[in-house]
Parts: structure tokens; sequence; C-alpha cells
């Protein structure tokens, strides 16, 4: 299963899409509007970068169902429900029906492939299929049915007045790092790097994913707050030195710029 997926997009849950936009742009990224998910009533914007990953902000809808739900469901919602800032994160498979097939002979638990669309402003339909892991610690899989170039929009988009290039580093915080990282082991089939006791590293295509036990206090606030999942975001930049962007500009989320190419 080595080098089978590559980091999609990183999900950003914000109040205000329309403030978070122009927060977005005052931080130096370009934004564009991604439209409406019809099943959820949520809406969202895009900061696409030249690897092809990109960033989603996405604020839910007020009909989020509460009672009987599906994994899907039930993931949306735990989203929906927090305050703003990093909330998910997807991997790109390259025959999502196959690589869902390989994961479960290898016992991960995948739900899937499940639909999922959103129109755009300009009345465009995108399609995509999903798989659903059975815990937060795990990425979800996110498979293009239209082209991909209808969902991650090319072009001057993809060029930010901050220099960004792309996702180098997304940061997961884990409750039981042994547990997490036999499962991402089995996700990327790579080995992983321990670092220290409360940190592994894995490489997903060349992005680091890097797991944080709650051993450090920033990665204890975020599982006492937030719970399982990803809680920082580093992004490779040709202009600026390493520094981490305004939190409140942007929206909760903790990103930051690493220097080189």
């Amino acid at each position: 299963m080595t080098g089978r997926f590559q980091i999609d997009h990183v999900v950003i849950k914000v109040t205000d899409l329309d403030r978070a936009m122009a927060d977005y742009e005052a931080l130096g990224f370009s934004v564009v509007r991604g439209g409406e998910h019809p099943m959820w009533g949520s809406r969202n914007a895009l900061v696409c970068f030249a690897d092809g990953s990109y960033l989603e902000l996405i604020a839910y809808g007020a009909g989020m169902p509460k009672e009987g739900l599906s994994r899907h469901e039930a993931r949306m919602l735990s989203r929906a429900q927090v305050s703003d800032g990093l909330v998910d994160y997807a991997v790109l498979p390259e025959h999502i029906e196959r690589d869902l097939n390989v994961l479960r002979e290898h016992g991960l638990d995948y739900e899937g492939p499940l639909p999922g669309g959103r129109m755009r402003p300009d009345g465009q339909e995108v399609r995509w299929e999903m798989g659903l892991p059975d815990g937060r610690d795990l990425p979800f899989l996110c498979g293009d049915v239209t082209p991909r170039h209808l969902r991650v929009p090319e072009g001057e988009i993809r060029e930010h007045e901050n220099g960004a290039l792309g996702i180098v580093e997304v940061g997961v915080a884990v409750k039981d790092l042994d547990v997490s990282a036999g499962r991402y082991g089995v996700l990327l089939g790579v080995r992983p790097n321990r670092l220290d006791s409360g940190t592994v590293c894995f490489s997903c295509g060349q992005v680091r994913v890097v797991l944080s036990a709650p051993t450090d206090e920033a990665v204890r606030e975020h599982l006492t707050e937030r719970g399982v999942g990803p809680w920082r975001v580093g992004l490779a930049t040709r202009l600026a030195e390493a520094e981490t962007v305004d939190v409140g500009l942007a929206h909760g989320a903790r990103i930051e710029f690493v220097s080189g190419n």
C-alpha cells in the first residue's frame, strides 16, 4: 500500500463563511467559493495550492440530523458542533473501491464508497465518493467522480501573495499513540518514525503526518476542547520564514508556514 494515498484537503469549520473568506484573503491567500452541499445545507470556499491540495473553509447549515445517524452523518455532526478551527482531513485514493477493499482486508474498518457532491456557484455539479473510517484519528478517503479540476480549481487561483505552495505537514492529536500509529501503518503502508515518546511521524506522499499524544499541553487542550483529529497544518511557502498564522484571522485553525520550496 506504499504510496497509495496523498493528502487531498484539510477541513476548517467556520461560522461565517463570508467573513472567513475575507480574513483568509487578508492573510495573503487566494480564496474561491466552492458552492453548496445540498444534502447538508453547508457552504464552502477553497484555498487551493500548486501541489493540488487545498484548505476547505466550510460553514454548516442548521438542518443537521441529530438521531439515527449513519457514520457519515455522525462525523459531519461532530464537525458542526465544535468551535471554529480544524476538524478533519482527507486523503486522495488512486481507486477508491479497490483501496477500501485493501484496507478492510488489512483490518481497518472503512465504510464506502459513499456518494458526495456539491453545486458550484456557476451551476456545475461536482461529485465524489468517500470512504469513512471508524474513528476520528484516521482521515477519510475522497475520490473524484467528476473530473478533479471541477472540484479543485486550477490556474491563478493557486497562486498566493503569502507565497504558500502546499501542505507539507498535518499534525493529528490522538489519545492512544500506539493504537493510532498501528492504524496509520496499515492505512499508509509505511513504517513510523518515532520522534520522541509522545510523537510518531509517517510519510503520506510528500507530506508528513505527525501523530501527537497528550504529553504536550497544546495537544491536551485540543483533545479536551475538540477531541481526536487534526490540530495543526504546516504549509510550504517560497517567501516567508517559518511563522505561525494569526489564529484569529485563521478562524481557530493552527497554520504554520515553513520556509522552502
